[in-house]
């Protein structure tokens, strides 16, 4: 199989009780079925506490999470009770793995960090320079996903890496590289409605000439703050329904709720506007740029079995708009002042709750197409 992995991933550790957060509170915590096996034989006060603070739910087996969410076996120092009495060898498949996933699609693996941990957010916006990544072959594991058309297969592969490069593309603004982006995925989409190979399309998106004729041209929209807006407030009415369990994240979202009273749109956009110009800077044009490859690396080929590009990139861009506002409501709310740490944990929740649910991307896909928002001229309006 054909591995790629973002550098940074290799240097990743757990940071423990120093973290702001915990992975181990806030969501359902899976324990695999060999582990489940063992903690059956666990003999003792502690195999006691094992059995009755985890339940059955279907086919999957749960650690039993407290009043405050939090996982029964996390102790007072944010450290976990399994991995200092039992070893770490003994913990589940999912404590053991975390924050690492992978994606396969044919004979190609991605590695990556996912953003809900903030110490893999922390990393990537540390880091100055733009996101690289590592390539390498093995043997060792097994191809387990759909064997795909050559022709295919390329196309993906090609938008993957012309992808990152777009969006890595220092000499436009964050906007810029959007638009050339969407206007990217949707040429490989038309190559995959046809059957057509992409080599022209991929020839012509590595001309920087053709990016000024994408963005001089009269047909693009400009970035329209009310309809911005109006995407957020639907999302956010989606994410914050009922089904949230996690209470950092709607505390933060009543926050917003109650700022939001009594304003009007024209009202609104007035003052994001003004937030959205304050936060034009070097430093967060570099974490947007980080956290738009992270999306594109983690997402664009997720639908590939079905051709399609275009909803993980309406996708892509209902998460990296969400963010945005998340963090240009918190500065109107806070005289345009926000850390990175405020950041990362608004951006870590976020991930938690839009990535880590398996029903939010067909939600989310589900009501932009209702509201009419996830069409071309669409995403590039909110952008």
């Amino acid at each position: 199989m054909n591995i790629i992995s973002p550098v940074i991933a290799d240097t990743f550790e757990c940071v423990g009780s120093e973290c702001p957060d915990t992975c181990c509170a806030g969501w359902g915590i899976t324990i695999d079925p060999k582990t489940a096996k063992y903690y059956d034989s666990v003999s003792g006060e502690f195999g006691d506490r094992l059995r009755e603070y985890t339940k059955e739910v279907g086919h999957k087996r749960f650690f039993t999470l407290n009043e405050e969410g939090r996982c029964p076996f996390l102790n007072d120092r944010n450290l976990c009770s399994v991995y200092l009495t039992l070893g770490p060898d003994k913990m589940g498949y999912t404590c053991k793995v975390f924050p690492r996933h992978t994606f396969v699609m044919d004979d190609l693996l991605l590695n990556y960090l996912s953003f809900a941990c903030p110490e893999t957010i922390r990393l990537y916006f540390s880091d100055e320079e733009s996101m690289t990544f590592l390539t390498s072959v093995t043997n060792e594991l097994k191809n387990t996903g759909t064997k795909m058309r050559p022709e295919e297969y390329n196309t993906f592969l090609h938008t993957l890496i012309t992808g990152i490069e777009l969006l890595q593309n220092r000499d436009l603004s964050i906007r810029e590289r959007l638009i050339v982006f969407i206007s990217f995925i949707y040429s490989q989409q038309a190559n995959l409605d046809q059957d057509a190979g992409d080599r022209a399309t991929i020839s012509l998106f590595s001309d920087p000439k053709v990016y000024s004729q994408i963005l001089n041209d009269d047909n693009i929209p400009d970035m329209d703050v009310a309809f911005r807006i109006k995407m957020f407030r639907l999302l956010c009415e989606s994410f914050f329904s009922g089904n949230c369990k996690d209470h950092k994240l709607l505390k933060i979202y009543k926050e917003f709720n109650q700022y939001f009273q009594g304003k009007d749109i024209r009202e609104l956009s007035s003052e994001l506007c003004g937030s959205m110009d304050s936060m034009k800077n070097k430093e967060i044009d570099r974490e947007m740029e980080h956290l738009l490859v992270y999306l594109c690396f983690r997402y664009i080929l997720s639908d590939y079995t079905k051709k399609d590009l275009t909803r993980p990139l309406g996708n892509m861009i209902a998460f990296y708009t969400t963010y945005l506002c998340f963090l240009a409501v918190e500065m109107m709310m806070n005289s345009k002042k926000i850390d990175m740490d405020r950041r990362i944990l608004i951006l870590s929740r976020l991930s938690r709750y839009y990535e880590h649910n398996a029903n939010t991307f067909s939600e989310v896909h589900s009501l932009m197409e209702q509201h009419n928002m996830s069409d071309v001229f669409s995403l590039m309006r909110v952008v």
